[in-house]
């Protein structure tokens, strides 16, 4: 659903989960972007992205187990790196947080 409101109903289902977290990496990690989002007044798509994900994952546990399995391993890899960062993941204190 993520990458169909990212990039419309065609492409969507060409959007790569890999591809969106390795950008979300990418631009969390570059100081340029990092500036380029702080001047933004919305937050960053990759960043939505990554957000929702750890959202899902301390609500619907299941569901983020199945979206992580469908990721091959660098995609899992960089999810992992990124729930790091995430403020839900320090906000949640949820015993069913995900492992990535």
């Amino acid at each position: 659903m993520i990458a169909r409101l990212t990039v419309g109903k065609e492409m969507g289902p060409d959007i790569s989960p890999t591809g969106v977290l390795e950008q979300a990496h990418q631009v969390s990690r570059r100081p340029l972007c990092r500036y380029a989002q702080l001047c933004q007044a919305q937050p960053h798509m990759v960043n939505r992205y990554v957000n929702i994900v750890a959202f899902a994952g301390s609500v619907m546990p299941a569901d983020y187990d199945r979206f992580r399995t469908g990721l091959d391993e660098k995609g899992r890899r960089i999810l992992r790196d990124l729930l790091l960062q995430t403020p839900h993941r320090q906000s949640s204190g949820s015993q069913h947080w995900p492992t990535a």
